[in-house]
């Protein structure tokens, strides 16, 4: 099982700036560190990211995950945002009224050719807002720093097993009862080719019956 150290600070992180003096952002989670090496392939729930709007007014954040660095340094075929595809987040955006909270469900997803190395990222929490000329302007901000390692690439079939095994944990129960109903499904089907002949056997020794003299 997926191992994790998690440390809660006291406070919450908070950046402001003077220009957003009535909005702010908060997360509850200072520094998250996986201390089992991913199995490129795999899918991997993280802790939920707790969102906090400390700001004076109501607004709508966003979520993203900002790749900072990896070692061994810009492995090859890494690129920035690819890394920052690996995530998703559910969900990504949201509305806050002041000192509201919201869960944030945090998925990594791994390719199946994922670079070996340890790698540092952000997952940043920040409000978003609309200017007069209909952009999308980013307001507050603050994040939890994650740390990660991803190991050796099991080879393709290695890392389609990881991705099968990885999605039935995550999924359970339901992907337990998906299996089930595949299999009463199948019963059924197999049931066709039994109870109709069956039926006719009944039917035809039941009209014998009748017609024998009395």
């Amino acid at each position: 099982m997926l191992c994790f150290l998690i440390i809660f600070f006291p406070f919450y992180t908070l950046y402001t700036v003077s220009a957003w003096a009535q909005l702010g952002a908060g997360v509850g989670l200072g520094k998250i560190e996986l201390k089992e090496p991913l199995t490129p392939g795999g899918v991997y729930a993280l802790p939920s990211l707790p969102v906090i709007n400390t700001g004076e007014i109501a607004a709508t954040y966003e979520v993203e995950a900002i790749f900072v660095s990896s070692e061994p340094a810009s492995p090859k075929g890494l690129a920035v945002s690819a890394v920052e595809r690996y995530f998703s987040f559910s969900p990504r955006r949201f509305h806050l009224n002041p000192n509201e909270s919201r869960q944030v469900k945090v998925t990594i997803t791994l390719p199946f050719t994922a670079p070996a190395g340890q790698y540092r990222v952000l997952l940043e929490a920040h409000t978003v807002s609309k200017t007069e000329g209909g952009n999308v302007a980013i307001g507050p901000a603050a994040a939890a720093r994650l740390n990660f390692s991803v190991g050796t690439a099991p080879g393709v079939l290695g890392a389609i097993r990881q991705r099968v095994v990885t999605l039935w944990n995550f999924y359970l129960p339901w992907s337990l009862f998906f299996v089930l109903a595949l299999d009463f499904l199948a019963i059924l089907y197999l049931l066709r080719f039994v109870v109709p002949p069956f039926e006719i056997s009944i039917r035809r020794k039941k009209e014998r019956q009748e017609k024998l003299p009395l």
